[in-house]
């Protein structure tokens, strides 16, 4: 079981029944082996509340194998809010996104 400082032990218990697939949403069962879309998962370098050895090496718990990782500067927060971070986030995410449509495209389009 892993340790998140800064999360009450609800939280804690949400995240581990997401890897496990026993999280509920609406009712219904979140099996991350049934999204099968390309996944980018993106982490923050320093998040002291989710820490990376959570955040990274997820690609055998989707079902699919279009699968990156992205790690960012800064926190939990900054990652989505900092300056640097965002001067690195928004142009890889849409460097990710054309690769993806590039990669669907019919030959010759």
């Amino acid at each position: 079981m892993w340790s998140v400082r800064g999360e009450d032990a609800a939280a804690q218990a949400r995240n581990i029944a997401l890897v496990k697939n026993e999280f509920e949403l609406s009712g219904r069962r979140v099996d991350l082996s049934q999204i099968t879309m390309p996944v980018l998962n993106i982490y923050a370098e320093g998040d002291v509340v989710v820490p990376n050895s959570c955040s990274q090496g997820m690609q055998d718990r989707f079902g699919t194998k279009d699968y990156t990782e992205l790690g960012v500067p800064g926190g939990h927060i900054g990652t989505f809010v900092g300056g640097k971070a965002q001067k690195i986030l928004a142009p890889s995410i849409v460097q990710w996104l054309t690769e993806k449509k590039r990669s669907r495209a019919p030959k010759g389009a």
